[in-house]
This record gives structure tokens, C-alpha cells and sequence, in this order.
């Protein structure tokens, strides 16, 4: 496991959970498309990493100012290896995470507690394959309808 060197920021993804508010749509969406979609949120937990307190609160401050100035995340801001399409956007926004939550993150990571900022990314939707038409025949009570 890699040992962070400070003075340094670290991104943490405790979480992944499904969209529920954008779900219905994207779910409307893939019934004309026939490509089903399913919306997930990243949670994230900043981290500042330094060997003095303050120093670690103008870290946060730093990188929660660049997080506000840049929320949306689209096209260049996006890595090209998520293979994002061109109207493809990912919100940033603050999270709401439980001190118990938090702690319960750090346990899980063998470290002490950091002073840390929770950030969700929202929506990212991952894409199956499209639906194939299928067999668009059956045979109902001895003769043949066409179902679609």
C-alpha cells in the first residue's frame, strides 16, 4: 500500500450508490433508446495530509475552493479513459457524511482520524449493452400472434 508523503490531498471513494432522483429518467430514456443506463454517485472523502494543523485546514480551503470554482466537470475535465460521451457531466458537490460514518472510513483504512471534507460526484451513468429485439413471435392457445 502506497504511504502518502505529506504536505498532500488525498481522494478517498468510501461509497457508490444508485441515483434515485435520476433514475426514473435515465430508466425513460433507455426504453426509446433500448441502451439501459444506471445512474451512480461517487462519495468522496478529501483528505489533507501535513504536519501541521493549519496547514491542513488551508489545504481543505484550497481544494474546496477549486471544487466550487469548477463543479460541473464536462469535456476536458473529464479523463479520456471513461470513454465519456460528448454531452456527458458530472456534478461535484458537499456531501453529508456522519462523524460515525467518517470514523467508521478511517477504521477501515488503518490510519488516524483526518480532518476531511465528504464530496459527492453525481450522476455518472454506466451504460449496458442495448437490448436485442428478441423472438417477436409466440404461439397463443394453438395459433401464432406477433408480440412486440
Amino acid at each position: 500500500m502506497p504511504v502518502i508523503q505529506p504536505p498532500a490531498l488525498s481522494v478517498y471513494c468510501y461509497r457508490i450508490s444508485v441515483d434515485h432522483e435520476t433514475r426514473p429518467g435515465w430508466s425513460a430514456v433507455a426504453s426509446t433508446s433500448g441502451v439501459p443506463r444506471i445512474p451512480l454517485c461517487m462519495h468522496l472523502m478529501i483528505s489533507a495530509w501535513d504536519s501541521v494543523v493549519e496547514s491542513e485546514l488551508e489545504w481543505l480551503g484550497l481544494a474546496a475552493s477549486i471544487i466550487e470554482g469548477e463543479s460541473i466537470l464536462t469535456g476536458p475535465l473529464l479523463d479520456p479513459s471513461g470513454d465519456w460521451g460528448p454531452d456527458d457531466a458530472i456534478q461535484v458537490v458537499p456531501d453529508e457524511l456522519a462523524l460515525d460514518s467518517m470514523s467508521e472510513a478511517f477504521q477501515a483504512l488503518t490510519t488516524d482520524y483526518r480532518l476531511s471534507l465528504p464530496y459527492v460526484a453525481r450522476v455518472i451513468c454506466i451504460d449496458a449493452r442495448p437490448e436485442s429485439p428478441g423472438e417477436a413471435v409466440a404461439t397463443v392457445a394453438g395459433r401464432s400472434e406477433v408480440f412486440r
